[in-house]
């Protein structure tokens, strides 16, 4: 059977289940959250949260935000943990190996930390800051965070704080830093951003911007009406606009048809999963007539370079120069 990348002559899955940093759609939440925490790096901040609800690109922002960060000038060493389940020695020694330091498998998390300790006090790394990107941060536990808030604390006897710490998470994750164990991480978290979802603007972007990066040439074709009821079904969440997309061009691919209905659309509702944790199922949707298609896809906005935006439009780094 042929598959819908093959009927649609599309090179790659447009809209895929784990996040793609190459294929980043620069809408204004996320755009914007970017420039937030360029900011609190320039102002020196240590603690940032990061707040979005399941499915609204949380990791897929800390991926570029790593790619970006990696790119600029001047900015430090930067290390990202992924999950949870990094022990807080597996993050001791990702920071022992991010500013050089040799660790023996044997050691200790407190000899890893003296050793950090006394590499800072040295004063030729008094400015070499580190930026720890954490994602899932809700789901480390009690004794993980509080650990890790002795990263933020951590300083030097000249007042140098090496480490900024940005923290992407659930909203589940101010229950757990409001209690009475954490009460103090809460005050040090001064600055907060929240992602939102797309609006249906947003929401018709995102889907042509992911069918043309994947080689879609004029077809599929979604219609206004079908992504207006995707966007009232989604509430513009991109993982959810993934899913009931990925549906749709399975049963559009079947029945060959180039053109996305509302009828194609609710028949792709029984494969797509609709529900994240915590949400209500979605409602029936309302019988529409299809409205005819026009000649050629919307425009979609020219990416911007996202590097850029960090730190003030600080220059990237610069390639070995080539001898004549």
């Amino acid at each position: 059977m042929m598959s819908y990348r093959q009927f649609y002559r599309m090179h790659s899955d447009p809209f895929p289940l784990i996040p793609e940093v190459a294929v980043f759609f620069e809408s204004n939440t996320h755009l914007k959250a970017i420039e937030f925490i360029a900011n609190c790096i320039k102002e020196k901040d240590i603690f940032l949260l990061v707040i979005g609800d399941y499915g609204t690109g949380k990791t897929l922002l800390c991926l570029k935000l790593l790619e970006a960060l990696r790119e600029v000038d001047g900015i430090g060493n930067v290390i990202y943990i992924p999950t949870p389940h990094f022990s807080y020695q597996m993050i001791l020694r990702m920071i022992s190996k991010a500013i050089g330091i040799d660790i023996h498998n044997d050691l200790i998390d407190e000899k890893i930390q003296e050793l950090v300790y006394e590499y800072y006090e040295k004063p030729e790394n008094q400015n070499k800051k580190l930026i720890i990107l954490l994602d899932d941060f809700q789901e480390h536990t009690i004794s993980s965070i509080e650990n890790i808030k002795w990263l933020g604390s951590f300083n030097t006897t000249n007042g140098f704080f090496p480490f900024f710490l940005v923290m992407f998470a659930h909203p589940i994750i101010l229950q757990k830093i409001n209690s009475p164990v954490l009460g103090s991480l809460a005050q040090k978290i001064r600055k907060k951003y929240f992602l939102h979802a797309f609006d249906e603007l947003e929401t018709k972007e995102y889907i042509y911007f992911r069918l043309l990066n994947s080689g879609a040439k004029g077809f599929p074709y979604f219609q206004d009406d079908t992504i207006l009821e995707i966007y009232r079904l989604t509430g513009g969440i991109p993982r959810l606009i993934n899913s009931i997309c990925d549906a749709c061009l399975v049963i559009g691919a079947r029945e060959e048809k180039k053109i996305i209905d509302v009828e194609i659309l609710k028949k792709a509702l029984s494969l797509a999963v609709l529900e994240t944790p915590g949400e209500e199922p979605p409602t029936p949707m309302k019988e529409e007539k299809p409205s005819p298609p026009p000649p050629e896809l919307p425009p979609v906005k020219p990416p911007l370079n996202v590097s850029l935006l960090i730190l003030g439009l600080r220059q990237r780094r610069s390639a070995p120069k080539k001898e004549k």
